[in-house]
């Protein structure tokens, strides 16, 4: 599996959550709008390039397009980029270059 989508950001992070949870994961950057790369661990990119931030672990883990999300919009499918389940590590690019964030599926 390999996916990239765009999210926003007014808080400089990325925020994964669901109804009930949420976490904002700092992008090393900064505020704008960057991109998130889902990846498996046998594809993923060279993760020299990221700092390891640490790990999410649910059957129902949402990804949010905007880190100062509302309440209302945890659940709302216009606000959510994927759901995913299983045990991801969550990286920032490192060296402050841009806020591209990876999570790197590890099973």
């Amino acid at each position: 599996m390999s996916k990239v989508y765009h999210y926003g950001c007014d808080g400089g992070s990325l925020l994964i959550g669901n109804e009930t949870m949420r976490a904002s994961f700092p992008n090393n950057f900064g505020d704008g709008e960057w991109e998130i790369r889902i990846e498996d661990k046998a594809n993923s990119v060279n993760r020299n390039d990221y700092d390891f931030l640490g790990t999410v672990e649910g059957s129902k883990i949402n990804v949010y397009e905007y880190d100062c999300s509302s309440t209302r919009d945890l659940t709302d499918p216009n606000h959510i980029l994927c759901t995913l389940s299983g045990r991801y590590a969550v990286y920032a690019s490192r060296g402050g270059w841009n806020g591209d964030m990876l999570l790197e599926k590890w099973n």
